[in-house]
């Protein structure tokens, strides 16, 4: 529907008068129980005029790397045909991974993060931080960006997140330049 908007038409393909300018984004959850069902539909959703894909929330380099693999295989050498944007969603503590891995479709925090989280105690919110810091330092060359979703509201800690990737950024052209 919004492809065809774009192209100044109606559901029937009768024009409309002018073109609509939507940015047309489409899902996608690498972590999905079903592969092939769920890379399937962003390929039709790709085909139906994606501009680019969002992915769920995602916790570890295997996560990433793997997605980016399978895009290899189905679109070719330079994977995505579109930009991606990478979910990242900062955890705050051990219940909190423990509740998102069990009870949300669509999020698949691995072992070794919720392990992470128990062992932090008190410290999960800043260990969650970390991780989703670590994570984007470690692959954020590999996507065309990140979308950062707070939890129960909390703005803060994904404003830290930009806070300390800016950082990151400044340092390292600060080194480039010298």
């Amino acid at each position: 529907i919004l492809a065809r908007l774009n192209r100044g038409e109606d559901q029937a393909g009768s024009p409309i008068g002018q073109r609509a300018g939507f940015t047309i984004a489409c899902a996608l959850d690498p972590t999905a129980a079903d592969q092939a069902t769920e890379w399937d539909r962003v390929g039709r959703k790709l085909a139906a005029g994606a501009h680019l894909v969002m992915t769920q929330p995602l916790y570890s380099v295997e996560q990433v790397e793997a997605m980016l693999s399978e895009a290899r295989r189905r679109f070719g050498p330079g994977g995505f045909p579109v930009p991606l944007l990478l979910g990242v969603l900062p955890l705050q503590s051990a219940r909190h991974a423990e509740f998102l891995h069990n009870e949300v479709p669509g999020i698949t925090i691995p072992d070794a993060a919720r392990a992470a989280l128990h062992a932090a105690g008190d410290r999960g919110a800043e260990v969650g931080l970390e991780m989703s810091l670590d994570l984007l330092q470690t692959v954020g060359e590999a996507v065309a960006g990140t979308y950062i979703m707070p939890s129960f509201g909390r703005y803060e800690q994904c404003a830290e997140l930009v806070r300390r990737i800016r950082a990151d950024h400044a340092a390292l052209a600060t080194a480039a330049a010298t």
